[in-house]
């Protein structure tokens, strides 16, 4: 019999939360939670930040474990090695993907629980559900983004170790994550909330929602005829603290960083740290992290019997097989493809280019000189290529030959469609150039990198505000080592790769050939 209790988050008064307790008595048989009864009790229980402060004050030190190691080296392998050993922990994995959901499912002797869709419940609520009941949780990057009041306190009660695979992205344009179109806002709609005394901003730019509640208005104050509220999402991000406003000009999402504090344990798994969001977002909240490798040593598991297991080691930059990757890669040298300036192909750039309609438009010259080296230099099948640009863009450089490696059989089309668009991304030539942490193009070995990428420039600003300088080349170069070793590369198979970008091509041959 295992005893359980869960909070569940109602309102918020002043420095407290007010909270529902849920006692419940449950059966575990076979790995199954059979509850037998569930009752329900009211309390006020300190705000969850207040409780990092306390036991920060105790003297608990929190330094999260970031495993920057070489895309397939076993980072991963090394986190399923560890949750197997030590199965009476509490473990919450987080990964890029739904295809490496199952692969923790199926390689951890524990068992794994996934948050799903269920009784008109997001994501989110059945993995607060899991939370208060205390099981190991395995789930996506998206669910965990959207972590709340209950998420924080359920974690707080809960023991868990973290296992992060791959830096989640940590602040974001607000427009990006609005629940509906209509949420979204302009620097108009901002002022108007500042002038209005609607919300306050600080000198860090974090937003505060001042005013009565936007969402609990009459029927009359409501914005459209469908019920929907102008600003309902910028009150309930800007109440979760989870809001920043930059210049009165644009808002930004940004994950909250106390849940971080709450785990016994944090470990990262990823590449080229110092280019993550990450890096500088635990630098801009003095959140403690140190860097670790992953290596491979010999232990005797029985009398005379050993094997090899994976293990952390300290972390040494430029670890890398480079001698290998160097004989493996060829990067396209030819002058006539690669005429670019330093700073082109980057969002910009794209954006000035798209205003030309003309045959000679640098669009144009770019999708003919991706076609020339796909299909003419290298007569590369569509199973065999790889290629990525802004995907605003995608429809501007798509041709014969290299969009899909084949259409969608008949009973693939009969599927429901959230089933038809995993098949369509697997069969798709085009790659997103942040890709990390999928195995779906292993088999692919003609590569083009049509993409410079750099900073949101209010990203970037943000993080001025407390001097905190981001590395705009680690960030590139993270980008498109990621992205390459979502290729054969993976499996130590040889690779063409085509990068028209001067400054994304000068930033990869450095790394490939260690020149500082």
């Amino acid at each position: 019999m295992k005893r359980q209790c869960g909070y569940r988050s109602s309102c918020r008064t002043g420095g407290n939360h007010t909270i529902s307790i849920y006692t419940t008595l449950a059966l575990r048989m076979g790995g199954v939670t059979i509850v037998l009864y569930h009752t329900k009790l009211r309390k006020a229980t300190p705000n969850p930040i207040n409780l990092i402060k306390t036991k920060k004050e105790k003297g608990v030190i929190f330094i999260i474990k970031v495993i920057d190691s070489c895309c397939g080296t076993g980072k991963t392998t090394w986190a399923i090695q560890e949750m197997n050993g030590h199965p009476e922990q509490s473990y919450i994995f987080v990964t890029p993907f739904l295809d490496e959901v199952e692969r923790i499912k199926q390689n951890t002797k524990v068992v794994f629980y996934e948050p799903t869709y269920k009784d008109n419940k997001r994501k989110i609520d059945d993995f607060n559900d899991l939370l208060c009941r205390g099981e190991n949780i395995v789930t996506t990057h998206a669910t965990f983004r959207n972590s709340n009041e209950d998420t924080i306190e359920y974690i707080q009660q809960g023991k868990y170790i973290l296992i992060l695979d791959e830096v989640i992205d940590i602040i974001e344009e607000f427009n990006n994550i609005c629940s509906h179109p209509k949420q979204k806002v302009n620097p108009t709609d901002i002022k108007f909330l500042k002038n209005k005394s609607v919300i306050t901003v600080d000198d860090f730019g974090k937003v505060s929602w001042i005013d009565d509640s936007y969402i609990d208005r009459s029927e009359k104050d409501r914005h459209d005829e469908d019920g929907t509220f102008k600003f309902a999402d910028v009150e309930k991000y800007a109440k979760r603290g989870n809001l920043l406003s930059i210049d009165d000009t644009i808002f930004l999402w940004e994950f909250p960083q106390e849940i971080f504090s709450l785990f016994e344990e944090t470990y990262v798994l990823t590449y080229i740290f110092e280019g993550s969001l990450l890096k500088p977002f635990f630098d801009y909240y003095k959140i403690e992290y140190e860097l670790k490798g992953v290596g491979k040593k010999i232990v005797e598991v029985t009398d005379g019997k050993y094997k090899e297991i994976y293990c952390l080691v300290d972390y040494k930059q430029n670890s890398e097989d480079f001698q290998t990757y160097q004989k493996l890669i060829s990067i396209c040298d030819n002058e006539k493809l690669n005429n670019y300036k330093y700073n082109a192909l980057s969002i910009k750039w794209y954006k000035d280019a798209k205003k030309i309609k003309d045959n000679g438009s640098e669009i144009t010259r770019l999708r003919n000189n991706l076609r020339n080296f796909l299909r003419d230099k290298n007569n590369a099948h569509a199973l065999t290529i790889m290629w990525t640009c802004p995907k605003e863009y995608f429809n501007l450089l798509k041709g014969k030959g290299y969009t899909n490696t084949r259409q969608l059989n008949m009973e693939e089309r009969e599927l429901p469609p959230s089933e038809k668009v995993k098949i369509l991304k697997k069969l798709s030539c085009h790659v997103p150039c942040n890709a990390r942490a999928t195995n779906d193009f292993i088999d692919r070995h003609v590569l083009a990198y049509c993409c410079n990428m750099f900073y949101n420039p209010y990203i970037k600003k943000f993080f001025s505000k407390k001097n905190i300088v981001v590395n705009e080349d680690a960030f590139a170069l993270s980008s498109i080592v990621q992205w390459v070793w979502r290729s054969r590369i993976r499996s130590n198979q040889s690779i063409i790769l085509y990068i028209p970008s001067l400054r994304m091509r000068i930033i990869f041959k450095n790394w490939l050939y260690e020149i500082s």
